[in-house]
């Protein structure tokens, strides 16, 4: 499947009565956080956020816990994001909670410990869009949606050329697909342009990478389509061939390429591939995945 918003484990206790946000199914669709506001003393007392939704506008969702404690708020900027929650309970109460944003450039802030220590550690990582738990007068426990770290791949190709790096896990909202690909092709790749799929329904459109040599070709993804690997070949100094392999909503698998001719070294990325990185030029000079 496309990346996707997963639900972790509810971190803490039994007590109170189990609240959520609906992130799955809020509409207009949330795709991210905009503002905590956290009452805290000993224990984490009371959680509220306002969400970003994909039509511009926010949403505040209720407040979750007691009026104990004293309150902190923060905002975050329109080019940051969360990407760890981590905190302690004592598996009766959240005890402690710390949130970790970064923004575009990769900057990190912390926001936090709010609470106090506890006996049990907890983190979940990743592009965090949301938040359920359990709550009474206080908040008994947490968990968080997210969407899945990515991992870069190594360059393959060249030095030569300027590096790029399409704005896949640093855009709000996030990118969840590749949506279409246009490849310039001949006895190289002369360039690679991606357009992306965003939670919540939007379209990104990519930068051309490359040049403007060689043949066009132009692949549509269906709805349900998702990139499992990406294989080639490269002259060490260029990126000779590139192929696409998906995987559809009915289970079977279709083949896009080769695109170029051949070449000497072969590389291969395999995973849920949901971006490019590399470095291009008047032709493309090098090419990585971001995947997970």
């Amino acid at each position: 499947m496309a990346r996707s918003v997963t639900r972790s484990a509810v971190l803490g206790g039994t007590g109170g009565s189990a609240w959520d946000d609906n992130i799955l199914s809020h509409s207009p669709a949330i795709v991210g956080v905009k503002k905590i506001d956290i009452r805290h003393g000993n224990q984490v007392d009371r959680l509220q956020v306002t969400y970003r939704l994909a039509d511009g506008s926010t949403y505040t969702a209720p407040a979750h816990g007691g009026t104990g404690g004293s309150l902190s708020s923060f905002t975050l900027a329109k080019n940051e994001r969360i990407v760890r929650m981590e905190g302690k309970t004592n598996n009766v109460l959240v005890d402690q909670v710390t949130f970790v944003t970064q923004n575009d450039a990769g900057e990190e802030k912390t926001y936090g410990p709010f609470g106090q220590t506890g006996q049990t550690q907890f983190k979940v990582e990743g592009y965090i869009v949301g938040f359920f738990g359990r709550a009474g007068n206080l908040l008994d426990a947490l968990g968080a949606y997210y969407l899945p770290p990515l991992t870069k791949s190594p360059t393959y190709g060249g030095t030569g050329g300027k590096a790029f790096a399409d704005p896949v896990d640093v855009n709000i909202p996030p990118v969840v697909n590749v949506k279409r690909m246009r490849i310039r092709h001949g006895n190289q790749v002369d360039s690679i342009d991606a357009d992306y799929q965003l939670l919540g329904g939007g379209v990104l459109d990519g930068s051309n990478h490359g040049g403007t040599g060689g043949r066009p070709t132009v692949v549509e993804f269906e709805d349900g389509e998702f990139i499992i690997a990406m294989t080639g070949k490269t002259n060490n100094v260029l990126v000779d061939q590139v192929t696409f392999t998906t995987r559809k909503r009915n289970g079977t698998t279709a083949t896009y390429g080769p695109f170029g001719k051949t070449g000497e070294t072969k590389y291969e990325v395999t995973g849920n591939i949901v971006g490019f990185f590399g470095r291009a030029g008047n032709l493309l000079d090098a090419i990585g995945a971001f995947y997970c």
